[in-house]
C-alpha cells in the first residue's frame, strides 16, 4: 500500500452555508435592509423567535425615527417654521430613539454587551485605580514602566 502525502491526510475544510432568517413580509423595503444589517451582525443562531420579534419592532422604530427626522428637517427648511411642530417632532424622535436603544440593549446589540466578564472586571479595576491615584503618581508609574533604550550600546 503506497504512503499518502501529508496533504491527503489533513482535513479539508467544508464550506457550510450560513442561513440567516429572512425578513418578515410585513416590513417595508427599508425595514428589510435594517433587518439584514441587524441579523447579520451576529452569528446565524444568535436570535430565537422572540428575538426576531424584537428585531422586527426595532426595524419599525428605526424607520419611524428616520421618517420623523426627515419631517422635522422639512419643517425647519420652511420660511417660517412652526416651532410647536418642530418641538413635537423632536420629542417624537427622542421617544423612537429611546425605544430603539431599549430594544438594542435587550437584544445585546450594544457595545457594552460585547464585553466579556474578564474585560469588564479589568476595566472596572482600572477605573477604580485611576480614580484613587493622584495624577502625578500615574505619570511616575507610567515613566517607570517605559523601558529606556540606550542608543550608545
Amino acid at each position: 500500500m503506497p504512503r499518502k502525502c501529508i496533504d491527503e491526510m489533513t482535513l479539508q475544510p467544508v464550506a457550510v452555508p450560513v442561513i440567516y432568517p429572512a425578513a418578515p413580509g410585513s416590513l417595508t423595503e427599508r425595514g428589510r435592509v435594517i433587518w439584514d444589517l441587524v441579523i447579520r451582525s451576529r452569528p446565524s443562531d444568535h436570535f430565537d423567535a422572540v428575538g426576531r420579534l424584537l428585531i422586527e419592532a426595532l426595524c419599525r422604530h428605526v424607520e419611524a425615527a428616520e421618517d420623523i427626522t426627515r419631517e422635522r428637517e422639512r419643517e425647519l427648511q420652511q420660511q417660517v417654521p412652526n416651532d410647536r411642530r418642530v418641538e413635537m417632532l423632536g420629542k417624537m424622535r427622542a421617544l423612537e430613539t429611546s425605544a430603539m436603544l431599549s430594544i438594542s440593549t435587550r437584544l445585546r446589540l450594544t457595545a457594552q454587551s460585547m464585553a466579556t466578564p474578564a474585560s469588564a472586571r479589568r476595566a472596572a479595576l482600572d477605573a477604580q485605580r485611576a480614580a484613587s491615584e493622584k495624577p502625578w503618581t500615574h505619570q511616575e508609574r507610567k515613566a517607570k514602566a517605559k523601558p529606556k533604550t540606550d542608543s550608545a550600546a
